[in-house]
């Protein structure tokens, strides 16, 4: 069972270094900041975090702010916590996203069934598709079936980040 904060009911509170790290997230995502370009088009710079978000076996990401990522406002459709993270991995493959794509993210606790996100499992950070069963049972599914989903137990300390709105590729 999940807690209101997002953390699996029973777990320790061994995870004090997860949550520091997850408060400075959230405070970073705040630095969003709106520049206009040469025509007038208003521009939204959003942090690009140094460590890539594993589509595969979930990795420990930090939370160094790399760059920032320009994008058009309209694409943020009004909201004001982003947050860019590169791709390491294959398992999201079907779902169009590919190893070195950036994913814009909105910073969020709470996601809805079927919805891509990123998520922190025990620590680790992981993008995949959200599933949630109607028995109240949660499952993160990757698309690509040369990997396993992960069924979440309530003895994992399991946290929505974010929901992916975009994934953006640069050749």
């Amino acid at each position: 069972m999940l807690k209101p904060d997002g953390a699996a009911a029973g777990c320790d509170n061994g995870g004090s270094e997860l949550s520091r790290r997850i408060g400075e997230l959230e405070r970073q995502v705040r630095l969003v900041i709106r520049e206009k370009d040469e025509e007038g088009h208003t521009l939204l710079k959003v942090p690009l975090f140094s460590s890539a978000v594993a589509a595969g076996v979930p990795s420990l990401a930090s939370c160094d702010v790399e760059d920032t990522m320009e994008i058009p406002s309209a694409w943020s459709h009004g909201r004001k916590n982003l947050f860019a993270v590169r791709v390491q991995g294959e398992s999201m493959l079907d779902a169009g996203i590919m190893p070195g794509d950036r994913l814009l993210v909105e910073a969020t606790q709470s996601a809805r069934d079927l919805q891509i996100v990123i998520a922190s499992v025990n620590g680790e950070l992981t993008v995949k598709k959200l599933n949630i069963a109607r028995d109240g049972s949660v499952m993160l599914e990757p698309q690509n079936s040369a990997y396993e989903p992960i069924a979440i137990t309530p003895e994992m300390d399991f946290r929505i980040l974010g929901v992916v709105l975009a994934a953006l590729r640069q050749y």
